[in-house]
């Protein structure tokens, strides 16, 4: 079965923390808990969910996922009141809220919930501080921008996990067809071998008279070659003729190859 593998995601998520926290330790001793708080707070909804990250597309979300999701969208809508620049971490909690909703829909609602919600919450800080009517139009920018940015992603993850799914259900196909082949062929090759071996209606003279009319000799040449009399060698031809259901000596030769009861010329 196809799996996500995000390794990628862990080296997007360490490359976004380190402006993060270099933006952190140059805030006053006053003001870097409260990010450094959230940014924990994500990383530990960020490692909740990881492991279950790592099964097939197809697996069932847990409550465990769920909880995972929930602490990253709490931390990030938490820490945008703030602490502005938490809003880089969008670029890991965007592909990892798709991956725990893993369907389209659900996707763009948690997204949107989570976008919307770092709006508000920056919104509000903007408000105590009387800093509301000049930056609006940025809040809005703020809320719109990653809402597309994380349509995009949210497609591309969406795209991806249903070729996942597809490519799984048509390798197993394939498999199953190799395997009911392979049975065929063993059947087959075991029904031609009791046909030719076990079940042949022609005795081990008849066999040996019939091998060598098949090479064009005559029946003297043939009494010749096997020692008997050309008149065995007449009754030979006339029980072979019976048990083949033929007329003619060409015939019980054509039946006999047929079905296997004579080598291949």
């Amino acid at each position: 079965m196809t799996k996500w593998r995000p390794w990628w995601i862990d080296l997007l998520l360490a490359a976004t923390l380190i402006p993060i926290t270099l933006l952190i330790a140059t805030e006053s001793a006053d003001h870097w808990v409260f990010p450094t708080i959230c940014v924990g707070i994500f990383i530990i909804g960020y490692l909740t969910i990881r492991p279950r990250m790592s099964l097939s597309p197809a697996a069932t979300r847990s409550a465990l996922e769920v909880c995972g999701a929930g602490l990253i969208m709490a931390a990030l809508i938490i820490g945008s009141w703030g602490f502005l620049d938490i809003i880089w971490l969008l670029t890991v909690a965007c592909p990892v809220v798709w991956l725990t909703a893993r369907s389209l829909r659900a996707g763009i609602i948690w997204n949107a919930v989570m976008i919307s919600g770092m709006g508000v919450a920056r919104s509000i800080a903007d408000y105590q501080r009387g800093d509301l009517a000049g930056e609006w139009p940025s809040e809005i920018a703020n809320v719109i921008l990653p809402l597309v940015f994380s349509i995009m992603i949210g497609t591309m993850v969406h795209a991806a996990l249903k070729w996942g799914a597809e490519r799984a259900e048509l390798l197993d196909d394939l498999q199953a067809s190799s395997v009911e082949l392979g049975e065929s062929y063993r059947q087959l090759m075991a029904t031609t071998s009791s046909a030719a071996n076990g079940e042949s209606p022609l005795s081990a003279r008849e066999v040996e008279v019939l091998g060598l009319v098949s090479q064009g000799c005559t029946n003297r040449q043939i009494g010749q070659q096997l020692f008997i009399s050309p008149a065995t060698v007449k009754t030979h031809m006339e029980h072979i003729l019976a048990k083949l259901e033929t007329t003619t000596r060409t015939q019980a030769v054509l039946v006999a190859h047929q079905k296997g009861l004579l080598p291949p010329a």
